[in-house]
Formats: C-alpha cells, structure tokens, sequence
C-alpha cells in the first residue's frame, strides 16, 4: 500500500465517543479528515468500499449483526478482503467474536475499553501488513479486482494457479470455490471442496460452501447436515442462520424452519430477512393469526402483503394448494387498495388455480389481475393461453403449457417462461414492495 492510498479510512462505528477517538487516532497519524469517510449504513459503507479500494476500514460491533453481516460479506464475496485492511472493536467480550472474525478475514479485533494508544497501535499494525511486499496477497488483489470487474476467468486463472503453486493452502481452495460459485459452476466447487471436506478440516467457511454446492447438485439432506455442522463452529453467522432457514422452507420443514429463523432474530432483531423468513414460516404452519400479532404492530400494509404473498408463492410450490389459495387471499386483502400489487397476487393465484386444474378459476384470477394492471403481460399472455385450450377448435397446442421447474428463494425471482405461458410467480419480497413507491 503506497502512503497516499494510507490516507483513506472508511468509519463504520455506532457509539460516538469511539467514532470520535478513532478520527483522532487517524489525524495523529496524518491521515486527512477530507479522507474519512464517515458510513451510517451498510449501503453507504458497501459504496466508499467501492470508490476507495485500499482504505482502512474500521467497524464497531455494536452496528449489530445484520449490518456487520452485510458489510463483511459484500468485501469478502466481491475479494475486496485483502486489500482492505478491517479493523472490528467491541465494548464487550463476546465468544462468537473471533469465530466470526476469523471467517469473515478480518484482520484485528479489540475488545473492551479502547484507549487512544491501543487504537493508534492496532491501526499501525494492520497499514504496515497491508504495505508489506507478499507475492500471495498481491496475486488475490488482482484476483478480487477481476471479479469486480467481471472477468471471471482472469480471476480463476490466477487462483488456479496460485493452488497449483500452494496447494495445501486452505484460503486459496476458498477462495477458487467462491469464484466457481460466482460462475454458478457448482460441481467445481464441490470438487474443489471435497478435499478439505473429506480431511476434516475445521473451517466454517468451507464446510458452508460446499454445502450451497450440494444443494445446487440436488442433495438438500446433505446440504443441511453440512451447514449445521459450520452452525456449530461459529453459531454467530446470520448469513448461514437465512440459508438454513430458507433450505427448511423450500423443503417444507416450517417448524424447524421457524426455530432457526427465530434464533436469527435473536442475533439481529433489526434484520429483515430473519423477520420475513420467520412470518413465512409460520404462516406455512397455518398460524395466520400470531403472524399478524407478530408484524402488524410495526409493518404496513403492502409489506405484509409481500409476506403473505411470498407464503402462498411457497406453500403453491410444495403443492399446499388450500393453504396457498387462503395466504393469497390474506395478500389481496392487505393491498388491495394498491392495484399493481394486486394485480401481482392476483397473478399467483392464478398460477395456483392452474397447478390444480382449475382452468376457469386461473383465467378468472388473471382477467382480475390484467383489469387492475393492464402492463401486467405475463397475466394477459396466460389469459389468451387457457381461453385457447377451453376452445378445442382454437388450434391450441399443448406443448405451449409445458411446465417450467421452479427454484424458489426467499430473495430470488427466477423468469422462467413455459413455452407461451409464463408459470413464474413473484417470489421476492422487495420485488413485490419496491411496486408501491
């Protein structure tokens, strides 16, 4: 790290009398205060990581483990890790702190009480790390900016050949499987993997990856056993709390899917995908009423809309046609008033009524959705498909209805299109919010 790419530190600490003795600690080190970058949120902190590559990047623990969460892991996935040095302080001992510091590659941690000394000692440290001559750490600099960059096979080839040059290297095998991950290669990163899988090495990371492969390949058993035993190692990782929980939905285990999103509520009560993983589980219980108790106090409307939406686009997929009908009509009845968004729920019940064979009822449904959206094509396109299939002298074909497979998650929408009819439903909650504004 040259000295002028020294003067940049990104700042991302809640409690005030630190953010301030970390701007003094800086200045007494002669970086700039036109160089700080102050972020009040993941999204502004995810920006100034984006424009300043190499600065220091300070965090406080209490920001929480949502917006932690979300940091470290938009530097981690995108390789921007090793050329940012990451500084994490917390007031308090916590035993998931080196667990989760160590899997999300950050480089110092202090614990308790901060005084000026330490701060300016730590910050020392890691700019001297960060500045040291290290052909290893420069190759996956360059690796990391290719991802950024999306050229994807550069970065494979220089991590490939650094595991050829290192091949007991437990980073590199990582880091060449997150780079397969990002090219959704995942028998790559399976076959990366199994090495470290198979030997028993004891990191969080590896046996979680592997696991988003073997559930990519097919095997969600497999999958679940791997991420619990990553649970075990470091329990404080919200990112693997929502995979779990979103595997258990889409395999239609609500119950255990609930107990682990309610322990991810736990870890981060400010977190909106732990909320809206818990209300869905449960709503897949059929506990419409407590899901109401739990959301409606502190949720509009079209939100919890969104949620009953996204619990009958999941019950529709594991074939609860009843329960997925009745969450619909729960939707509808929540934005109503908001007629995009029920023309989008109107749309899905369509689909379901389909799914059963309930052809007058699907074109009904999407004749309501067209009448309270007319841009919605995907509902008049589907209306023209069955109205031809009612008329057996229409020339209708019935490869056009081909059913599509779906992959439904919790923050994905897939557009998959069945010959002329499109049998995707919106299954994202922002999707489905981001439609009011």
């Amino acid at each position: 790290m040259s000295k002028s790419q020294e003067q940049s530190a990104i700042i991302f600490v809640k409690r005030p009398e630190l953010r301030d003795l970390v701007r003094q600690c800086l200045k007494a080190q002669n970086f700039k205060v036109e160089n700080f970058f102050n972020a009040s949120s993941p999204k502004e902190f995810k920006q100034f990581v984006a424009d300043t590559p190499t600065a220091v990047c300070i965090l406080d623990w209490q920001q929480g483990m949502d917006a932690l969460t979300q940091t470290l892991a938009f530097m981690r996935d995108l390789g921007k890790v090793e050329s940012h040095p990451v500084l994490l302080m917390s007031p308090v001992e916590d035993k998931g702190i080196p667990a989760f510091a160590r899997e999300y590659l950050v480089s110092k941690v202090l614990i308790g009480q901060v005084s000026f000394d330490a701060l300016k000692k730590t910050v020392q440290q890691i700019c001297k790390m960060y500045a040291e001559v290290n052909p290893i750490k420069d190759e996956l600099i360059a690796a990391g900016r290719a991802q950024r960059e999306g050229r994807m096979d550069e970065a494979l080839k220089i991590l490939k050949d650094l595991h050829e040059t290192y091949p007991e290297s437990v980073r590199l095998h990582t880091e060449l499987a997150e780079v397969h991950a990002h090219m959704q290669s995942w028998s790559e990163v399976k076959q990366c993997l199994q090495p470290l899988v198979e030997s028993e090495v004891a990191n969080p990371r590896v046996w979680h990856l592997y696991a988003r492969s073997l559930l990519k390949l097919g095997d969600t058993d497999g999958a679940l056993r791997m991420m619990e035993r990553a649970k075990i190692l470091n329990p404080q990782n919200l990112e693997r709390l929502l995979e779990i929980g979103s595997i258990l939905v889409q395999d239609n285990q609500a119950s255990k899917a609930a107990t682990v999103y309610n322990e991810a509520v736990q870890l981060a009560p400010q977190s909106k995908e732990a909320k809206v993983g818990q209300a869905v589980s449960h709503l897949l219980m059929d506990e419409v009423n407590e899901v109401l108790d739990l959301m409606r106090s502190h949720t509009l409307g079209r939100e919890l809309g969104a949620v009953f939406n996204l619990a009958g686009v999941v019950a529709c997929h594991s074939r609860q046609f009843d329960l997925s009908q009745k969450l619909y009509s729960q939707a509808i009845q929540q934005v109503e008033k908001q007629h995009e968004l029920a023309a989008r729920v109107y749309y899905n019940k369509g689909i379901a009524c389909y799914k059963q064979d309930k052809i007058e009822d699907a074109i009904q449904m999407f004749e309501k959705a067209v009448t309270l959206d007319p841009a919605l094509e995907q509902a008049a396109s589907n209306r023209r498909v069955l109205v031809a299939r009612t008329h057996k002298n229409a020339g209708y074909d019935d490869s056009a209805l081909n059913d599509a497979e779906i992959e439904s998650q919790l923050q994905e929408v897939h557009d998959i299109m069945a010959g002329s009819f499109d049998e995707d439903e919106e299954s994202e909650l922002d999707r489905l919010m981001n439609r009011s504004a």
